[in-house]
């Protein structure tokens, strides 16, 4: 994952904003404090977009082409995850349904958070 691949996903995000907080579903929100391992960041990422996925499906009345471009970009973007996951030796970490539940308010300041410090983590290591 590159600083672009973060940009843009915070840029969606920030377009999805009022999306995500209209949802009432409670969704698996690591806070960064749970990320003990830099080896989980990436995991934890996995568990957001999957997370994010069920906001989106949920919210099918949103059937913009806007939106639906988002969707698609996050369903690549999980799944390239998914196909790098061996980089990541991520066989330490709690799997997704042992993370917090949160509302969807918080799940999206929980999210924002992990980006900012993925974005530290690819700068530092750049």
């Amino acid at each position: 994952m590159s600083i672009g691949d973060v940009e843009e996903l915070q840029w969606e995000l920030l377009n999805l904003k009022s999306t995500i907080e209209k949802s009432d579903a409670c969704l698996y929100a690591p806070t960064n404090d749970d990320i003990y391992d830099d080896n989980c960041i990436f995991k934890f990422l996995h568990c957001y977009l999957l997370e994010l996925e069920v906001v989106l499906i949920e919210d099918m009345q949103v059937t913009d082409d806007y939106h639906d471009k988002i969707k698609t970009s996050i369903y690549h973007r999980k799944n390239k995850l998914e196909e790098h996951e061996h980089q990541y030796n991520s066989s330490g970490c709690s799997p997704c349904e042992a993370q917090r539940v949160a509302n969807s308010t918080i799940f999206l300041y929980n999210l924002e958070r992990l980006l900012e410090k993925i974005g530290t983590t690819i700068s530092l290591s750049v």
